[in-house]
């Protein structure tokens, strides 16, 4: 038989036979409901406190305020004191907009956002893309555009307990300390070499200019100041085709960037081609010289 509800308007209970098996009784005067399985025993399923719900605490230890300690509280702040953040014996703060997880008291009043690691030769910080379409690090000043070569300003600092080792400035400048700048060359990691075919004629055919940046123009108005050094993609791409990487900028523009550690790579080839055409030249002239 399909269960109904019957609403009962009266002050009192319902008595054995007001409610069929299966069905609900609603006291609304007393708010209170009431059923009955088999039709004669009638039961009051109301809450008059919250001690018939098997806790141990008043309905204003439950309404948590300040100053008040109960049960459930001291529950409450033994389960927070209880993370250890895998067992990081440190100390972990928030302090208005600042987050701090520390082992030692040198950070304990530093004005930024603070991760201390002191376990050996384990890292601070790793963080992972599970995604098909990864994204990694992005670092963005929301108010400010400080392009003004300032040490003080950067992206990324790196320095260990003796010095800076390493800056992204916020103008994009990079440097470093021992002005050291490689790419993995292991011969153990190689196939198929050669030696490079001239670059002779390719490096006589790039355009070096010099131009300013729009960007730089509109930020600071038109100055000397602003003159760079350089070639334009654009004008390479039709020498060394393979010198241009097009990326593509928030707006989905396509931006043409130039791989200039590779452009200097051929700057060198014809260097040593230029030496030998110089060498060959020495020589002949000494023959000359020599025969007069």
């Amino acid at each position: 038989m399909a269960s109904t509800i019957q609403l009962k308007r009266g002050s009192g209970a319902p008595t054995s036979g007001d409610l069929a098996a299966g069905e609900l009784g609603l006291d609304l005067t007393n708010n209170v409901i009431y059923s009955s399985s088999n039709g004669s025993n009638v039961v009051q399923l109301s809450v008059t406190d919250v001690s018939d719900l098997g806790i141990t605490a008043t309905t204003t230890e439950l309404n948590y305020v300040d100053g008040v300690t109960s049960n459930i509280q001291t529950q409450l702040d033994a389960k927070i004191e209880s993370v250890d953040f895998t067992s990081i014996t440190g100390n972990i703060e928030a302090t208005g907009s600042l987050l701090r997880i520390f082992e030692t008291t040198s950070f304990a009043s530093a004005d930024y956002h603070i991760l201390e690691n002191g376990n050996e030769s384990v890292g601070v910080l790793r963080l992972a893309h599970t995604g098909s379409s990864p994204v990694g690090l992005f670092i963005t000043f929301n108010n400010a555009s400080p392009d003004n070569n300032n040490i003080n300003q950067y992206f990324i600092n790196c320095q260990d307990s003796t010095t800076q080792r390493f800056y992204v400035l916020s103008d994009g400048d990079v440097i470093n300390h021992d002005n050291s700048y490689g790419a993995i060359s292991d011969e153990n990691l190689k196939q198929q070499i050669t030696g490079a075919s001239s670059q002779w004629d390719d490096l006589k055919a790039v355009q070096v200019r010099n131009y300013k940046y729009n960007t730089d123009v509109d930020q600071y108005g038109d100055s000397d100041d602003l003159w760079r050094l350089g070639v334009v993609a654009q004008e390479l791409e039709l020498v060394s085709p393979h010198l241009i990487k097009d990326t593509v900028d928030e707006d989905g523009n396509i931006i043409k960037a130039v791989k200039y550690s590779v452009l200097y790579m051929k700057a060198v080839k014809a260097l040593q081609e230029a030496m030998e055409r110089i060498e060959t030249l020495e020589s002949k002239v000494a023959v000359l010289e020599g025969g007069v």
